[in-house]
């Protein structure tokens, strides 16, 4: 599957990242390692909705490329793309009814504000629509969030789902910063990134295979995991 994401964006003039674990992977053992079980990619906001276009015309048949409008009930701010036949279950989604087969998350990378308010401020809009598409139950203590979440609640899911899709198109505008924002990540405390890191891609060995990798691979690993 990372192989028909290679050359779909190889052939299309895109770039990925091996990210997280993956990327761990890639630096430590050449490919995967035994405590994370997936594969996830970042990709720069330009390129993760050029690639979308090109799924729609170009992904081999057997595979989906997931998003809240491709399969309604699926929440997350990653894409992925799933192998059709197969199954993963995840106790979270087991009420959800979408494509549940094997996958790969695909996070885009959007510009963070300069100005450390405007970014809270779209840190927090962005998760509450995140809890408000994903949960059934606010768990919040706040009476005024619970209100809020519940009447957001009757709106349908396409409603939140394009609304947070603006609040994306909207931070474009500031491409200046020398910070990105992996929003969908899954290191909630680390999200902020260099944009450095990212300027350019490289390639590295991953199961035998050349896959890309950000040119600050080692600054940003070393920011999410240490230097050792």
């Amino acid at each position: 599957m990372l192989g028909i994401i290679d050359r779909l964006c190889r052939d299309n003039g895109l770039k990925y990242f091996l990210c997280g674990g993956t990327l761990l992977g890639a630096e430590r053992n050449g490919g995967m390692i035994p405590w994370d079980d997936d594969i996830d990619i970042l990709m720069p906001r330009e390129d993760f909705e050029k690639f979308r276009k090109i799924c729609e015309k170009e992904l081999p048949e057997g595979y989906f490329y997931q998003n809240g409008l491709s399969d309604p009930e699926y929440s997350g701010i990653a894409a992925k793309l799933r192998k059709d036949g197969t199954f993963f279950p995840e106790r979270r989604w087991e009420k959800r009814n979408f494509h549940k087969g094997i996958f790969i998350d695909i996070f885009p990378l959007d510009p963070y504000p300069k100005s450390s308010l405007a970014g809270i401020a779209v840190s927090k809009a962005v998760s509450f629509i995140q809890q408000v598409l994903a949960l059934d139950k606010c768990y919040s203590k706040s009476v005024f969030v619970r209100m809020l979440f519940y009447l957001a609640k009757r709106k349908d899911s396409k409603f939140w789902y394009m609304k947070r899709e603006r609040l994306f198109s909207l931070i474009k505008g500031h491409e200046s910063s020398d910070k990105l924002c992996s929003f969908g990540s899954h290191y909630k405390n680390k999200r902020v990134l260099e944009k450095e890191w990212f300027s350019s891609s490289e390639d590295v060995d991953f199961e035998g295979e050349k896959r890309m990798a950000p040119k600050g691979k080692r600054e940003y690993l070393e920011y999410l995991f240490g230097e050792d």
